[in-house]
């Protein structure tokens, strides 16, 4: 019996010699984990025929008057410029769109091991124009995304490379049920600047801070 057992790994140990370089490949190679999105369908007006989650979008910029008390909304519709940045477009084009990709992995982890809630959660913001889809992408700088042009890209779907993407954005849904958007990285949170209203060009700002203006991307219903 031993004898038997003696051949049986003599015979099996050329082809487990033969094995380790292959074996070791397959446990050190980087397996990426996709992400599951889905198109999400906002409430009320936003779900009318012809929508299908896709709606406007807008920069908005809060600022605060110490004297006055008061708080101001400035917004501006946002499209595609000439140059392929995303920027306020005045008179945008109707068939422009854009819409939000919730994503998830299917442990249900969407963002740096956080997960989804129902008024919290993550994506991409995406794009539609004509059969043209698209996501909103920022460029790394020296400060994380902080100055970046938003542009439109092909969709990235891999969890551990989300937060340096420069498309990963989490939504939230407020009490007054409205929804805003900030483009995040796994340090910091990035809305429009608030130069937007002065020099009308679209950049990246760090809204984490003390005396920061708070700024986001809110979405609105399509007018005709």
């Amino acid at each position: 019996m031993f004898k038997q057992l003696t051949i049986l790994a003599s015979a099996l140990l050329p082809l487990a010699l033969g094995a380790p370089l292959e074996l070791q490949t397959t446990q050190v190679e980087k397996r990426s984990t996709p992400l599951q999105c889905v198109q999400y369908q906002y409430g009320g007006p936003f779900t009318s025929t012809g929508f299908n989650g896709f709606i406007h979008l807008y920069s908005n910029i809060t600022q605060f008057d110490s004297e006055t008390q008061t708080t101001s909304f400035n917004e501006s519709r946002l499209g595609s410029s000439e140059d392929g940045t995303i920027q306020p477009c005045g008179d945008c084009r109707t068939t422009e769109l854009f819409g939000f990709e919730i994503c998830q992995t299917r442990d249900r982890l969407a963002f740096d091991g956080l997960q989804n809630s129902a008024t919290s959660f993550y994506g991409h913001l995406t794009y539609y124009n004509v059969g043209d889809f698209k996501c909103l992408t920022a460029s790394s700088t020296d400060n994380g995304f902080e100055g970046s042009a938003l542009t439109l890209q092909d969709c990235q779907y891999d969890y551990e490379d989300a937060a340096a993407s420069g498309q990963y954005f989490e939504m939230h849904i407020a009490d007054a049920g409205y929804w805003y958007a900030h483009l995040v990285d796994k340090d910091t949170v990035y809305g429009p600047t608030p130069e937007l209203n002065i020099n009308g060009s679209l950049v990246l700002y760090d809204v984490i801070g003390a005396n920061k203006t708070f700024t986001y991307f809110g979405f609105k219903a399509q007018e005709f």
